[in-house]
């Protein structure tokens, strides 16, 4: 088992940034292939320059596939609006942010719950499922460009 204080580390892909993690900790666990990371904070990069952060007080990353599970006051958040949950995971070669747990997503003035999350970072596509409840601003649509006049 080896530990360090705080890392940094970035996963590019055909030379192009995907994510880049700070953690005030790491313990690696070689036989497994995981790190134990405390206290993290990731940036995933998006098209268009804009970025995606989340912070966990726990994560474990697999070191051969770069796939995270986060645990701990889970918060992703974008310029509009913010997630929190306990568990999620990444599975990075689809760009794919998941949960079965339950997640609160408030922006926008608005509020949406549900029983589980599936947040395609390619497509940039939510899928909320089981119990889904939105507290919606009046102006939700318009705001969405949903409601063009």
């Amino acid at each position: 088992k080896l530990s360090l204080g705080k890392i940094r580390q970035t996963a590019t892909r055909d030379g192009k940034k995907e994510w880049s993690l700070e953690a005030n900790s790491a313990h690696y666990i070689e036989n497994e292939n995981k790190a134990v990371l405390k206290e993290l904070f990731i940036t995933y990069f998006l098209e268009d320059e804009r970025k995606v952060y989340l912070n966990a007080d726990q994560g474990i990353l697999n070191t051969d596939t770069n796939d995270i599970e986060f645990s701990g006051n889970v918060v992703v958040k974008n310029e509009d609006y913010r997630l929190r949950t306990d568990r999620l995971n990444y599975r990075h070669q689809q760009r794919l942010i998941f949960t079965d747990d339950p997640v609160q997503i408030t922006g926008n003035g608005s509020e949406l719950k549900a029983n589980s999350l599936r947040y395609d970072l390619n497509a940039e596509k939510v899928v909320l499922s089981g119990n889904v409840a939105a507290a919606l601003a009046r102006d939700f649509l318009t705001v969405q460009g949903l409601n063009k006049p």
